[in-house]
């Protein structure tokens, strides 16, 4: 995906919209039709109903200015370090297995099975 974006070159603005081509694109199935799953909330609107809520903060005059310097150096602090967990995510995925990660959760649960078996741990505390 990150591929398919990085060949596109685009200025801030549009970028949004490319995500939105690459989801018209790739949604219908095929090599990206995971990733695709995981964008839709978002483009949909995700944290659309909080974000109304702090702007009708705003308008009401229940925050005010320095309020919004906070909001902002939030957003932007927010999108840099988002942005650069999921290139770098992408990256490590694209290059890199998951095998070990697999066969720790693998281990785990046989320990927690294990352990439930010797009544160690009791059902109700997992719950």
């Amino acid at each position: 995906m990150l591929a398919w974006l990085t060949e596109r070159e685009t200025t801030a603005a549009e970028r949004s919209d490319l995500v939105r081509k690459f989801v018209e694109t790739f949604s219908a199935g095929g090599r990206f039709s995971e990733e695709c799953q995981r964008l839709a909330p978002i483009i949909a609107g995700a944290g659309l109903k909080q974000s109304a809520g702090v702007v009708r903060d705003f308008a009401d005059g229940r925050l005010g200015g320095e309020d919004a310097a906070f909001f902002a150096v939030g957003f932007a602090v927010a999108a840099v370090v988002g942005y650069a967990s999921m290139k770098f995510l992408l990256h490590f995925l694209s290059s890199h297995r998951l095998n070990a990660f697999a066969a720790y959760r693998v281990g785990l649960g046989l320990l927690v099975f294990a352990m439930l078996g010797w009544n160690l741990i009791a059902m109700t505390r997992l719950l």
